[in-house]
């Protein structure tokens, strides 16, 4: 094994001498992505590369990755890859294997065709070195072909490494399934593991617990990042407890490593400080830009050029001098900034705006006088009192109006109050809640209930379910058909119309 990794200071220290980065890459078992959503979210806010294991998503439903982040790609493979499910078929969802990046780097990033379904390998190039990154899910135990699965995945991995050792600098990361820190518990699988870390020289750490109980204990360590490295720092894994949108039985792993990628944002900058204005040659004073020219023309005239580097340099030379004569003589005026506008507007604002307006260009053409008792310099005060003092009775007018329909809201428009909270019941209601919510369906909340339901079933515990008004909701209800229905039910205490008293009668 090679010699530990450095600590991340240090790493992230060396990185900013060199000028260089420092890729975060977290390994998670995310079980199911979609429900893990809020997860995956907040792993990718702070970090570069995910590699996600057990996304549960099939050949047809990979699109959903592209909900992870804003400005995010991913490579990723459905346990379906090699003989894909109609999208009208499709069972509960297993397995699966996705490496996801940022925009930063995509220009950067290679996905490779290396490995079957439980294999996702990309290639990142930097500056002097190339960077191979796997995303891996070996199969648990239990199964009827697990070890036989197992080994094979091995032995693709086998012929990824040897391909790549020679070129590439290594990264394996993923749920291998075998505690390589529990030397009492030893089969076949964990063996032939072993047997290609020993082969390679693969490093690795055991830092930490990754996996937990249905009952809430730390029982083993099944997530690593495997590494075969020439030249490449790497810091030590970290295992993330803190994730608190965390659904799964997994707990993330996190490594920095430093590759030669040029630092992000800086050749951006860069070229968007040497980007020039727009030259508005409508505008240009062209004696000035003719006789600019000309006169630097004439210095130049006097270095001819023999050889192809002097034409090379000459040339260099005169675009810069043409830009700098169109620069020189054009406007250098700087764009308007405009204020926020107002939110209110009435024919009475608009015509103390105006006057303002007036009165300030008259104060302008007198030469901006400040003293006192110059009639325009009065004027002009004394008009943008009054345009200050509209707009704030405007205002107040307005604050009226919404008080008035607020208060007449009760027997004459119900949506107005709703309006008004809205933002801030969607604001602070729970982000799982589905019903009353708009541009979502109840239907989503059937996925969540039903993952509950069968990790319940698959770990034999008590399940039980309360539903709260699941059907229908008596607002959305035609009351009609209610009165009715409780008629027929037996509540004739009351006339059907008055639905005020059936209302109290139910309560």
């Amino acid at each position: 094994m090679p010699a530990k990794p450095p600590k991340k200071q240090k790493l992230a220290k060396t990185a900013e001498e060199e000028g260089v980065t420092v890729l975060k890459i977290i390994s998670f078992n995310c079980k199911n992505a979609k429900s893990n959503i809020y997860a995956l979210h907040d792993l990718m806010e702070n970090n570069d590369i995910l590699l996600l294991q057990e996304h549960w998503l099939f050949h047809a439903q990979l699109h959903y990755l592209q909900e992870i982040g804003k400005c995010t790609n991913y490579a990723a493979k459905g346990s379906d890859e090699y003989d894909p499910i109609q999208p009208t078929f499709l069972p509960r969802g297993h397995g699966g294997v996705a490496v996801i990046w940022k925009n930063e780097i995509d220009s950067q990033v290679r996905p490779l065709d290396d490995g079957k379904e439980r294999i996702q390998c990309v290639e990142i190039s930097g500056k002097d070195q190339k960077l191979l990154v796997v995303s891996v899910y070996l199969p648990s135990t239990g199964g009827r072909n697990s070890t036989d699965e197992f080994l094979d995945t091995i032995d693709q991995l086998n012929e990824i490494i040897t391909k790549y050792q020679g070129t590439h600098e290594i990264i394996i990361g993923g749920d291998l399934n075998e505690d390589l820190g529990n030397d009492e518990r030893q089969n076949k699988r964990k063996k032939y593991l072993q047997q290609l870390i020993e082969d390679y020289r693969l490093g690795y750490e055991n830092t930490g617990k990754t996996f937990i109980k249905t009952n809430g204990q730390e029982c083993s360590e099944l997530d690593y990042f495997l590494y075969k490295s020439r030249h490449m720092e790497m810091a030590k894994k970290e295992v993330l407890k803190d994730v608190i949108s965390n659904h799964s039985d997994h707990y993330p792993i996190k490594c920095e490593v430093k590759i030669g990628i040029p630092k992000r944002g800086t050749n951006q900058n860069s070229k968007l400080q040497q980007l020039q204005p727009t030259i508005k040659w409508d505008k240009v004073d062209q004696d000035l830009y003719l006789a600019i020219i000309n006169k630097q023309v004439d210095t130049m005239a006097e270095s001819p050029a023999e050889t192809a580097d002097d034409a090379e340099l000459l040339i260099s030379k005169m675009h810069q001098m043409l830009t700098n004569a169109a620069n020189e003589s054009s406007s250098n005026k700087s764009k308007y900034k405009a204020k926020p506008k107002l939110k209110v507007w009435t024919p009475i604002i608009k015509s103390s705006l105006k006057e303002m307006r007036k009165c300030y260009d008259i104060w302008s053409r007198n030469g901006k006088p400040t003293n006192p008792d110059d009639k325009s310099y009065q004027d002009r005060v004394n008009s943008r009192k009054e345009f200050k003092k509209q707009v704030k009775v405007e205002q107040a007018r307005e604050r009226d109006r919404e008080k008035q329909e607020i208060l007449e809201a009760r027997t004459r428009d119900k949506a107005i109050i709703r309006d008004r909270i809205q933002p801030r019941v969607l604001k602070d209601q729970n982000p799982t809640q589905r019903g009353f919510t708009a541009k979502s369906s109840p239907l989503n909340a059937g996925l969540v209930v039903e993952e509950v339901y069968r990790e319940s079933v698959d770990s034999n515990q008590e399940f039980e379910l309360v539903l709260l008004d699941a059907k229908s909701a008596f607002d959305v209800v035609v009351h009609s058909h209610l009165m009715r229905r409780l008629f027929h039910c037996g509540y004739r205490r009351h006339s059907l119309e008055d639905h005020t008293e059936y209302a109290l009668a139910i309560n």
